[in-house]
């Protein structure tokens, strides 16, 4: 029963969290201080498989769906705005569209959405509890408020769910012009903001009640440093570090203006792609093998 329960969960949340957060920071590292097309490029495909791996597959595709006009949006917003490049397009209201711009607001598009599930991914995996045992103890007010944050995100929007329907089940909620859906959703608000207010003061007394801030905070949850815990953290590392080093060195800096800097690849650089690939498919193959695992586990009861 135990190995049934073990491979149903997702294996980076049975992790120690240190092991899965060291693999997140690295991760956005390097995405972040980069705008190198191929970096980016496998940064937003891994993350996107890992995602989805993650989570149901129709709730993930409704969330990639989600970020489809969003991706769209700011590709087509660059060019629109900036007007740097030597190959123009064409003239929009007098003001040149160029090949640079559009394809450096089509990379802008990949590097924020990467980033997006990345963060969507650590929602996931790294629970406010786990966040606090990370950081509750170097710094717990600051950490305490982003686990609190973390928690009531969801919690808001599920509660905002709740009320809308209720509100629609007693006629309060106008469903004729878009003014009267306007005022319905002004109503919805007005009631989640005095329903946070009661939560934020219940939970303040419950903190006080429980005497927190007396004494030196300490983890109700312990987790354990398994050896796969090491091989994973000294292989995040030995995988990211030559993208790291290479991206401080200047050696995968990609210029858009005024032309695009396009340069034959050294064998080194194409070493240090191979594994920033490897580096960011590690989760989602992990992953995949697990679910795959888990469901010929089940197919066998």
């Amino acid at each position: 029963m135990y190995s049934l329960f073990k491979y149903s969960m997702n294996f980076f949340a049975s992790l120690h969290p240190f092991t899965t957060m060291l693999y997140i920071t690295l991760s956005l590292l390097i995405s972040m201080l980069s705008m190198n097309p191929i970096i980016l490029i496998i940064s937003l495909l891994s993350s996107v498989i890992w995602y989805i791996s993650l989570n149901h597959k129709d709730t993930a595709f409704d969330d990639i769906s989600f970020y489809i006009p969003l991706f769209v949006l700011i590709a087509v917003t660059n060019p629109l705005f900036v007007h740097k490049g030597e190959s123009i397009l064409f003239f929009m209201n007098d003001k040149p569209i160029t090949l640079e711009a559009i394809i450096y607001g089509v990379m802008l598009s990949v590097s924020l959405i990467g980033i997006i599930f990345k963060f969507k991914c650590f929602n996931i995996l790294i629970t406010p509890d786990k966040f606090l045992y990370l950081f509750g103890r170097i710094m717990p007010k600051i950490s305490l408020i982003i686990s609190i944050t973390l928690t009531f995100i969801p919690r808001l929007k599920r509660k905002f769910k709740s009320l809308k329907k209720t509100h629609i089940a007693i006629s309060l909620y106008g469903s004729g012009s878009y003014t009267d859906k306007i005022i319905g959703e002004l109503k919805i608000f007005y009631s989640l903001i005095a329903a946070s207010f009661e939560n934020a003061i219940m939970l303040s007394d419950l903190m006080r009640a429980r005497g927190y801030g007396v004494k030196k905070r300490s983890s109700a949850v312990q987790y354990k440093f398994a050896k796969y815990d090491y091989l994973l953290c000294a292989l995040f590392v030995i995988l990211s570090l030559p993208a790291i080093i290479f991206l401080l060195l200047g050696r995968l800096d990609f210029y858009y203006y005024p032309s695009l800097q396009l340069h034959s690849l050294t064998a080194s650089e194409i070493i240090v792609y191979i594994l920033w690939g490897i580096f960011s498919l590690i989760p989602p193959v992990i992953e995949f093998k697990e679910s795959l695992t888990w469901k010929l586990l089940i197919s066998k009861i």
